[in-house]
């Protein structure tokens, strides 16, 4: 450089100047020259040369898994930078200077407010590092998520259908674990998968309508908050319901009148039903509104008549009523289809009326005995008539049943056949003022006993024989009875008993017929119809007889044919005999009981359902014999001491020896029973008027 005039000199460093100097503490030395060449030099540490930027920043790992949410307001920043520098953080909308400690250690926690500033989202950190010379060096990272919102139901109020359980799909204001809380109607529901339902279907007309469902929520950063919708159940048109309508009868020239609509019934508020007809009405019958009305012009039989109820939207329910009309009160009887079968001598008499009636005084029913010689050989006809306002005629309106009670005192005979007649008038209908009309008399019969040893041989036992032929039509269609299809029916029988030796028992059972005695029917005082009774036996004339009256002796006397004997554990049975005395008995000593011929029967299994019927037919009405004085008893009904029977006097020496069922023993410590029979299962009566039934 050259001094001025005054001596003054300067100059100023360029860049390149300065990286000519290199980095650090420079010495700066002076020198000036003069024109007669002299110099003086000046040497000074001036300048210290720094041209190299900090250290970059650094940031280390952030807590709170770089996330922070509503419950933790608080995380610590840390990292490094040059030694004392100067370092600024910026996160979002925050900015915070720091000062980097001797090591280069730098930290900051940040608080509620931080966070507040920083705003809600995803934030990067920028760290700027300025040293003493002014250098600066910036870092920038993404490090931190602040989430401070909890989520919340997105879905609106939801409509479920009732009598269903779907609901829909709840959906997040952002992702979040949902689950159903205990709180108002959320136990009504359930929730899978985001999908809510229903655990029972509910019903509009009965159930809440409005639901409030809550849910917990918890979002991905930790947020947890509750919230809840509303489930409004909506209604669905129902299809009507109907309840049955009983069997309607009008009466000609009286007013009829049906309000079909009480039988019908909607669930849906405010539905209105509309009703039609489908069927002939009566004569004189009309229908409008649901309403069956008029009067009927003429009898007819009950007709079908489909009454339809018609909902606003098309559902329906159709209940069927039957309308007849009658001008007068009809009696019918069961006793008119009796057929081949025959009736139980203890049955009522059963009588069915199709009106509410009463009986008329004056009126009877009148049985007619039509037989010439009945149950072994006897010819006194048992006919009588019964007064239908007698205790003995019972009449059951709700059953529509008129009962007429066979007891004890007047028997029906056995084998026999009977016409019944009943007054024409006999029963009135109050209501509309008409009586019964003419009843058409009814013949039936009675039944009769099966007798005799090959009869009653095997009793209860299963028929071989009888089994194997009802086997025989089904066999010839198998390709081995095909090969007999063509032989006579003694040659068929005898490859179908070949084939029913192989059958197995499940097999054979199909085919099975068990011997039977003669199965009676009584009417029930239920309905009226027929039902199965007991099978009668006829015991005359059974067994040769033995007069050691020793019960211990009943099994060499079984084994021996003197004493027939039965097993009555198949069915409920009646045994009968007969006491032909005409003169009957004397109330004190007795005159004895004569049997059309001697029996000796040991009746085995003699259970409650069993019973010892004797038939009085013989007897003149003012002579009956009194039976109790005509039986003495001993054993006492336990296993090898039966009970025993002996029948005293009359010709010959009838015994009858009891094994009773489950060998029900006799109270009678003595061994001998009286009169009383005390212990005894089932029964020993008699018919037509007699007055004395022997039970246990």
């Amino acid at each position: 450089l050259t001094a001025d005039a005054d001596g003054a000199w300067s100059y100023t460093l360029t860049a390149d100047d300065v990286t000519a100097m290199g980095e650090g503490d420079e010495s700066i030395t002076i020198t000036a020259t003069d024109a007669a060449g002299n110099t003086s030099s000046t040497t000074t540490k001036a300048i210290s040369v720094d041209t190299v930027a900090p250290t970059a920043p650094t940031i280390g790992d952030v807590t709170a898994d770089n996330v922070i949410n509503g419950a933790e307001q608080t995380t610590s920043l840390s990292g490094t930078a040059e030694a004392n520098a100067s370092v600024s953080v910026s996160l979002g909308g925050l900015t915070k200077a720091l000062t980097a400690d001797a090591q280069g250690a730098w930290s900051y926690s940040l608080t509620a407010d931080d966070v507040t500033a920083m705003g809600e989202g995803d934030e990067s950190i920028t760290i700027t590092a300025t040293d003493a010379a002014g250098n600066t060096s910036t870092t920038t990272t993404k490090a931190i998520s602040v989430d401070t919102v909890a989520a919340t139901v997105s879905t609106s109020a939801l409509d479920a259908a009732e009598n269903g359980t779907a609901v829909g799909v709840i959906e997040t204001s952002e992702a979040a674990t949902v689950t159903l809380a205990e709180t108002n109607d959320s136990g009504l529901f359930s929730l899978s998968e985001g999908v809510l339902t229903l655990n029972t279907a509910q019903d509009f007309e009965s159930d809440a309508t409005s639901l409030t469902v809550d849910f917990d929520l918890v979002d991905t950063a930790g947020n947890t908050s509750t919230d809840s919708i509303t489930v409004n159940i909506t209604d669905v048109n129902e299809a009507p319901t109907t309840a049955p309508i009983v069997a309607q009868t009008a009466v000609v020239d009286q007013a009829f009148s049906l309000d079909t609509t009480t039988a019908f019934s909607d669930v849906d508020a405010g539905d209105t039903l509309t009703y039609s007809i489908v069927g002939d009405l009566p004569a004189g019958l009309t229908f409008a509104d649901g309403v069956i009305s008029g009067t009927a012009t003429a009898t007819t039989a009950a007709t079908d008549i489909k009454v339809t109820a018609t909902d606003s939207g098309g559902l329906t329910a159709t209940q069927t009523v039957s309308v007849a009309v009658v001008s007068e009160p009809v009696i019918t009887t069961a006793l008119s289809s009796l057929g081949e079968q025959m009736l139980d001598v203890r049955s009522n008499i059963v009588l069915q009326v199709d009106q509410a009636v009463s009986a008329v005084e004056g009126k009877s029913i009148t049985f007619t005995d039509n037989t010439a010689e009945g149950y072994q050989g006897e010819t006194n006809k048992n006919s009588f008539t019964i007064d239908v306002t007698s205790d003995l005629v019972t009449i059951d309106n709700d059953k529509g049943l008129i009962i007429i009670d066979v007891d004890a005192n007047f028997d029906l005979d056995l084998a026999s056949n009977y016409t019944m007649s009943i007054d024409t008038g006999a029963f009135l209908n109050s209501a509309s003022g008409y009586a019964t009309v003419e009843f058409s008399d009814v013949s039936f019969n009675t039944v009769t006993p099966t007798s005799g040893e090959d009869n009653l041989s095997g009793l209860g036992e299963t028929d071989t024989d009888a089994s194997i032929a009802k086997f025989l039509p089904d066999y010839l269609l198998t390709d081995a009875g095909a090969i007999y299809a063509g032989f006579p029916e003694a040659l068929q029988l005898a490859g179908a008993g070949l084939a029913w030796d192989s059958l197995t028992e499940a097999e054979q059972s199909e085919y099975l017929v068990v011997t039977t005695a003669a199965q009676s029917v009584a009417m029930s005082t239920t309905d009226g119809s027929l039902v199965d009774s007991a099978q009668w036996v006829d015991i005359e004339g059974l067994g040769v007889g033995t007069t050691s009256g020793n019960v211990a002796s009943l099994a060499a006397d079984i084994a021996s044919g003197n004493v027939f004997k039965i097993d009555a554990s198949s069915a409920d049975y009646v045994f009968v005999f007969s006491d032909q005395n005409p003169a009957g008995g004397d109330s004190e000593v007795g005159a004895g009981l004569e049997t059309n011929t001697d029996f000796s029967v040991f009746l085995d299994e003699f259970g409650a359902g069993d019973q010892v019927y004797v038939d009085d037919a013989f007897n003149d009405a003012d002579n009956l014999n009194v039976l109790s004085y005509e039986v003495f008893a001993s054993g006492n009904g336990s296993e090898g001491a039966e009970l025993y029977l002996g029948l005293s006097g009359g010709d010959g020496d009838p015994r009858l020896y009891v094994g009773l069922e489950g060998d029900t023993e006799s109270t009678d410590e003595s061994g001998n029973a009286d009169n009383s029979l005390e212990g005894v299962n089932g029964a020993l009566g008699l018919d037509d008027d007699s007055s004395v039934v022997i039970t246990a």
